[in-house]
């Protein structure tokens, strides 16, 4: 018979075991009943009564919250070294505890409550391996586990459908993984994009058929000679795809990177990912994306063509994982669907109508919001026209070179920076230390 009052809950899930049972049916009904057999002995021993499985998931209740503590640990010493069929390599189970009030029900069952409900919510933020633990549950359990057994404090997180946050702990051991990306709770932000400082000119046709091309293509690479915009398209894209993954978006910069073998740590790194006790990075994040939808941005990639392979062998790993790339030329990987970047529209003579006609030419209207950035009375009327169109023509309309030149506007008229940047491009300043 089940016990009611103060009661310490476990509950445990196998992490992608949906795409698992998808690819590999055979060899999870195999892999189940191990782990159904394991966890039925451990729980046996630390005095857990497993009260409910539902699918792979395990709902078991103690009535001491550090034997709940012990059982969980030893499952995942257990499960680690394992001998699971070929196919399924590591079956990983996430695992959350948590303590309250709970009362059984007519058919003497646990009657649903406000704790199973934060229990099933702890455990659903973690992620394979890895054991979390409420405040109240580690505070009881703490003065019955050992040195050896350390309660890491994850913070205050907010939880699905949950009235208030909960502080949520790791719990680690001798033979346990350590590092974990960060919990799945709704405090977790869903991407690491940059605010953009400045407005977006243009580029709704390109915004649109690039998206289009994510949607059908798992591998996009943005194209295109150096100040074109690639960067700015491609974060402009991650915005507006934010929602449509459930993992959201996650840039990788690598503008700074000049060792192809830190092209790996760069992208564990947006996901706070390090190497494990007996996994090297590379398989460290493989697996953690294997379990995600997400779109991965990588910016900057030419001058690390030589770890194109290693985005290949991500979307292998990953069926869910969509990488946006932006890169001088295309990467060569089977499966690329490359999109070549081209300059800002130009007007299209040197004699246009009026301003109004002007203004719509993006190149023109990027070098106008520029301008004003420095000198906010600039307004350009119809004499300038004819300025204002030499200087995008001279410049190939590239997005770079026009942010650049604008600001010159604060030094010399219209006139004069076209009659400048005609004669020599040198005139052009550096710019700011950060843009990109």
């Amino acid at each position: 018979m089940l016990d009611s009052g103060t009661i310490t809950f476990l509950f445990t899930d196998i992490q992608g075991s949906t795409q698992l049972w998808e690819q590999y049916p055979d060899s999870m009904r195999i892999a189940l009943d191990q782990h159904h057999t394991l966890l039925h002995s451990v729980m046996r021993s630390h005095d857990g009564k497993v009260f409910k499985i539902v699918g792979d998931e395990f709902q078991v209740a103690f009535t001491n919250p550090a034997e709940a503590v012990k059982a969980a640990i030893e499952v995942q010493r257990q499960l680690k070294n394992a001998d699971w069929p070929n196919a399924i390599g590591e079956i990983c189970v996430r695992i959350g505890i948590h303590t309250g009030e709970a009362h059984l029900d007519g058919s003497g069952d646990y009657a649903a409550t406000h704790t199973l409900n934060r229990v099933a919510r702890i455990s659903s933020a973690g992620h394979g391996g890895q054991i979390l633990i409420s405040l109240v549950s580690a505070e009881l359990a703490r003065p019955d586990l050992g040195p050896a057994i350390r309660l890491i404090d994850l913070g205050e997180h907010s939880l699905k459908g949950l009235s208030y946050p909960e502080r949520i702990f790791q719990i680690e051991a001798p033979g346990l993984e350590r590092a974990f990306p960060p919990v799945n709770t709704l405090s977790r932000p869903r991407h690491n994009l940059p605010k953009q400082r400045t407005a977006f000119i243009g580029r709704d046709k390109e915004i649109a058929q690039v998206i289009d091309l994510l949607s059908s293509s798992r591998l996009v690479t943005l194209t295109g000679i150096g100040g074109v915009g690639k960067t700015r398209l491609a974060l402009k894209v991650a915005e507006a795809l934010i929602e449509e993954y459930r993992d959201g978006v996650w840039l990788v910069e690598l503008a700074n990177i000049l060792e192809p073998s830190l092209v790996t740590q760069s992208i564990a790194s947006v996901f706070s990912l390090t190497e494990g006790t007996d996994s090297p990075l590379d398989e460290v994040l493989k697996r953690y994306l294997s379990q995600r939808q997400l779109l991965l941005v990588i910016d900057n990639l030419e001058h690390l063509l030589a770890c194109a392979s290693l985005v290949g062998e991500l979307l292998a790993a990953a069926p869910q994982l969509s990488i946006l790339v932006t890169s001088r030329e295309h990467l060569h990987i089977y499966g690329e669907q490359e999109y070549p970047v081209h300059p800002l529209n130009l007007p299209g003579s040197i004699i246009q109508s009026n301003y109004e006609d002007l203004k719509n030419v993006e190149s023109v209207a990027l070098f106008i919001m520029r301008a004003r950035a420095v000198d906010p009375a600039f307004s350009p009327d119809d004499k300038v026209l004819a300025d204002l169109t030499r200087i995008c023509l001279t410049l190939d309309g590239l997005p770079l070179a026009i942010e650049l030149c604008a600001p010159m506007i604060k030094i010399f008229p219209p006139d004069v920076i076209a009659d400048r940047i005609e004669k020599s491009l040198d005139v052009i300043p550096s710019g700011p230390r950060d843009l990109p």
